[in-house]
């Protein structure tokens, strides 16, 4: 019964994880894939002094192999491989899409599961045992549990980073990223991580909300998916272009772009406190703004029952 009622969260779920795995797998590979090459050089080249092996061949002298064993010591890299700058490497490098992806996974986890016995017409039987404030809680549910998996899935990434690492939160400056991002990603980490989840939650609840908006609008399950999709991306692209016409343009605010940059959210590439608190506050108010809409939409029963009807007789 537990899983007939969660299959596509359950199924979602598992999903992600595959995702995380593969993103792993492929950092492991891209960072530490050389390690066997390393070793057999190191115990034939170097400790061996087999000059004739065949890897021997591109170090024609000690110079260059002591170079190559010093530079590409893989106990020294993994010990400069802390649990920040591993989940870092994994956002920017191998889990990039994400952001793009999360809209989507919301809005099918959200259409899937309510668009079956809205469509049919099964959801007036429900109403007829079931007080209608509690039916529509029941769709907040439902948009809560769907917000939650991407909310969840950067909590399992942030876990599998510590085992990773062996527990490494030492500090150690990487080229890869900004001396700002650093100073404040170590210096403020409990802050950083609460504040990220913190904003990735809302997001995707604002993209729950723009699906429940839609699945009681149409009739076929994917136009609403792709609708809700499209939608979100219109909604970041507006946001964007009102902050480059309406403010960097015409007054030259160009500091102010982290905060417009509503896809840019869910990458969590916030150099400074006040971004962080900024892009808290305003995604925040747009789920906040996203859930009295729904309220609204969803506020009589009557108005619920009428729309389903008129979309029978089209």
């Amino acid at each position: 019964m537990y899983f007939k009622k969660n299959k596509y969260f359950i199924i979602a779920f598992v999903l992600m994880l595959l995702i995380i795995f593969v993103a792993f797998k492929n950092f492991h590979q891209e960072y530490f894939g050389y390690v066997r090459t390393y070793n057999l050089i190191k115990e034939n080249c170097y400790e061996g002094k087999d000059l004739d092996y065949f890897l021997c061949e591109r170090y024609d002298t000690p110079e260059k192999l002591e170079e190559y064993l010093t530079t590409n010591d893989p106990t020294e890299i993994y010990e400069s491989f802390d649990v920040r700058y591993v989940v870092s490497l994994l956002r920017f490098e191998f889990l990039f899409s994400l952001p793009l992806l999360f809209p989507l996974l919301v809005a099918i986890l959200v259409i899937v599961t309510i668009h079956k016995e809205y469509s049919s017409g099964m959801f007036k039987n429900m109403l007829m045992r079931m007080n209608y404030k509690k039916y529509v809680r029941r769709y907040q549910t439902i948009a809560f549990k769907a917000a939650l998996i991407p909310f969840i899935s950067w909590i399992i990434i942030f876990l599998i980073a510590l085992i990773y690492t062996d527990f490494n939160f030492g500090m150690q400056f990487h080229e890869f990223f900004s001396e700002t991002y650093y100073n404040f990603l170590y210096n403020h980490t409990l802050l950083y991580a609460v504040g990220f989840l913190f904003v990735i939650f809302c997001v995707n609840y604002f993209y729950a909300n723009i699906a429940l908006f839609f699945v009681r609008r149409n009739k076929n399950m994917f136009v609403a998916i792709i609708q809700t999709f499209i939608t979100a991306i219109l909604f970041a692209l507006v946001m964007y272009l009102l902050f480059a016409f309406g403010l960097s343009i015409p007054f030259g605010l160009t500091k102010l772009a982290p905060y417009f940059n509503f896809i840019s959210y869910c990458d969590g590439y916030y150099e400074t406190l006040p971004i962080l608190i900024g892009v808290m506050i305003i995604s925040f108010i747009i789920s906040l703004i996203s859930t009295l809409i729904i309220k609204k939409v969803y506020s009589k029963k009557e108005k619920l029952i009428l729309d389903y009807e008129t979309k029978v007789e089209k």
